[in-house]
């Protein structure tokens, strides 16, 4: 499973445990959270734009779109579902959950476009890009021994003419090759 993948999986696992854990709503799930913290949540932080719920959802995207910023379709897609869920199970929703599931992709994801160009490490010690200076590296070295192999047969046998990649030819048919 890619790593994207997994780290993905974990953190919609969690955050549907606690969500479940607090949503005093289904009734077949212990309330394990105080009611109070779930109150706290649906108050408002900015009237009919944001509220504590909204918060989190916004921070835990945005943790989404940073460790998986190849999976923002499946994020989208994922979230869209559970607001779908939300209205038709249990007739609670809020459609600005979509509006703020989605910032916190995008910031995610533009957050994890500038750690990768400023701070990652794979990037300086890709191993593709090692391969790639290994393989350059073999080349000149080759080059280097048939340019070597080349001066070494044509000074020895001036009547045999020696190719750029090291093979003699025959100046005279009849002559044996060595």
């Amino acid at each position: 499973m890619d790593k994207q993948l997994f780290h993905l999986l974990i953190i919609y696992a969690v955050a549907l445990f606690l969500t479940l854990m607090m949503d005093t709503r289904i009734p077949f799930l212990p309330n394990v959270i105080p009611k109070e913290v779930d109150k706290k949540l649906d108050e408002e932080i900015i009237p009919d734009m944001l509220t504590g719920w909204q918060v989190t959802h916004l921070f835990t995207r945005i943790l989404c779109g940073f460790v998986a910023p190849e999976y923002w379709m499946l994020m989208f897609g994922v979230d869209l579902s559970w607001e779908f869920t939300e209205y038709f199970l249990w007739k609670n929703h809020n459609w600005l959950d979509i509006v703020w599931n989605t910032i916190g992709i995008v910031i995610g994801i533009y957050l994890r476009s500038i750690y990768d160009s400023k701070f990652s490490l794979h990037k300086k010690y890709d191993i593709n890009n090692s391969e790639k200076i290994t393989q350059i590296q073999t080349r000149k070295n080759n080059e280097y021994d048939l340019e070597k192999l080349s001066s070494k047969l044509s000074s020895n046998s001036s009547s045999r003419p020696v190719s750029r990649k090291g093979y003699s030819f025959k100046s005279n048919p009849s002559t044996p090759d060595i």
